[in-house]
């Protein structure tokens, strides 16, 4: 009896402990895994500064529309269109233009004075009435005059009928440095040998050059060929363009000269870097050629045929201009 007991007692021990060990498993598996906590931390605070006011500088010249807002006008319909004004200006060319869609009450005559300094003393009026539709567009080329560039006043004038009679009338003035730009071209030289100074055989010609863009620092250009009387060469290394230049550039004058280099020595004078400036120009063709050093037109005469072509530039949809020669 006391050996069943024991083996009863012993089995209901390990009932106990399977039950605890189910309800032990049973929890670990229901608890909820702890998930990682994330701590937000905000940016350092910075101070914000208000962007300065700047004042407004319409430039003398440029390429890309200026505006000039603020006006007060007599009337709201003048004050709308001063404040819609567009002033472009390249090269010799004027492009002034307002804007559409302004709704206007009564109608507005917008008149323009183009006034430029002697010696070129340009002088022109255009006037009309502002459409709201398209708006309005104002093109003026100044005359080429010496090539130089210069001061240009526009005096832009806005008028309405006054009711009774009469007209309200306000002023926009503007001024604005035209700088003439031009395309230059420079053919290829055509060298001709009409005497030459070697009697037998060929003659060694040196022909030397300064481009306009040489630098100051007394580089220039050189090519050797051997040529006879009579015969016609063409460097095609000579030849230079450059677009849209004005004296601001400056580039100076072509400068060419040669020398034979035979047993006989040199002729034609060397030429010093020219210091005159490219622009302003006008088309040409060079000088008949160059003698010997000693002056003399018997011996060792050579001719120098190139052109430098000048074309002035046009901007805003103007017609080309045409080369003044």
């Amino acid at each position: 009896m006391k050996h069943h007991a024991n083996e009863s007692f012993v089995l209901a021990a390990l009932i106990v402990l399977a039950l605890v060990g189910r309800a032990y498993a049973a929890t670990a598996i229901l608890k909820p895994k702890t998930t990682a906590q994330w701590t937000i931390v905000a940016s350092p605070r910075t101070n914000t500064q208000t962007k300065p006011k700047v004042a407004t500088v319409t430039p003398l010249a440029t390429g890309t529309p200026t505006v000039k807002v603020g006006w007060i006008g007599p009337t709201d319909n003048i004050t709308k269109v001063a404040n819609a004004i567009q002033v472009q200006a390249k090269s010799l060319n004027t492009f002034v233009s307002i804007s559409p869609g302004l709704a206007l009450s009564k109608p507005v005559t917008i008149s323009i004075a183009y006034l430029s300094p002697r010696p070129v003393a340009g002088n022109e009026r255009k006037t009309q009435t502002y459409v709201p539709s398209a708006g309005n567009r104002f093109l003026y080329g100044d005359p080429e005059g010496d090539g130089k560039s210069r001061k240009v006043h526009l005096d832009i004038t806005l008028s309405e009928s006054r009711p009774g009679g009469g007209v309200y009338s306000f002023n926009v003035p503007a001024d604005l440095m035209l700088d003439p730009l031009y395309d230059v071209t420079i053919s290829p030289v055509v060298f001709t040998l009409v005497r030459g100074c070697s009697n037998v055989g060929a003659n060694q010609i040196d022909l030397h050059w300064y481009a306009p863009d040489n630098s100051a620092d007394g580089k220039y250009q050189t090519v050797r060929f051997a040529t006879q009387e009579g015969e016609r060469f063409a460097i095609r290394e000579f030849s230079w363009a450059r677009s849209e230049v004005s004296a601001t550039a400056n580039l100076h004058k072509v400068v060419v000269w040669y020398e034979e280099t035979g047993i006989h020595g040199g002729f034609g004078p060397r030429r010093g870097l020219e210091q005159a400036n490219l622009i302003p120009g006008k088309t040409q063709t060079s000088f008949a050629g160059l003698v010997d050093s000693m002056g003399s037109t018997q011996d060792c005469q050579a001719t120098l045929d190139y052109t430098v072509t000048y074309q002035l530039r046009a901007y805003f949809g103007a017609p080309a201009v045409r080369d003044h020669r």
